[in-house]
């Protein structure tokens, strides 16, 4: 369903400690668990959970309806080859195919940004509630920040939404 507002200008409704957040921007990728939303150069990464509504800016252009679903009709055919003879191997290394077959998790899309700087908002009381440094690692159900000189470890499910 989220796949059809892929390149739509769209208004979000998140649900985060300091309340309701409204952000406007363009969908980028509807991946397994979470919604990346371009707004200006930023990309923000929103997990589902944090979604309390999405609605389609009107004027914006739509697309076929099945257009999503007919990425792969037209592909080279040397692309064809390979993901008919080494399927896993082709898919693992591309996030947009790995994202088309099997929906891209926010952990394996967060390893794009190590190095990079983010700001992280969190639903968890008890901690700040945006964090503001240099993303160092990704684990299975963490990420690690470098933020004013400290190590901080932001759960996957603390996350409101991440800015890069």
């Amino acid at each position: 369903p989220l796949q059809q507002l892929l390149g739509q200008k769209v208004r979000v409704t998140l649900a985060c400690r300091q309340g309701h957040q409204l952000l406007a921007g363009r969908v980028g990728m509807a991946g397994r668990d979470f919604l990346e939303l371009k707004v200006g150069r930023r990309l923000i990464l929103i997990p589902y959970r944090s979604l309390c509504s999405i609605r389609r800016k009107v004027g914006g252009k739509r697309p076929a309806p099945q257009e999503h679903r007919q990425a792969l009709l037209n592909i080279d055919p040397s692309l064809r080859r390979r993901l008919i003879l080494r399927f896993g191997e082709v898919v693992s290394a591309d996030g947009a195919l790995m994202n088309l077959f099997f929906g891209l998790p926010l952990r394996l899309k967060m390893k794009d940004f190590v190095g990079r700087g983010v700001v992280v908002a969190t639903v968890r009381t008890g901690t700040v509630p945006v964090l503001h440094g240099v993303l160092e690692a990704v684990g299975e159900e963490a990420l690690q920040l470098n933020a004013a000189r400290r190590t901080e470890r932001v759960s996957f499910d603390d996350i409101c939404f991440v800015r890069i």
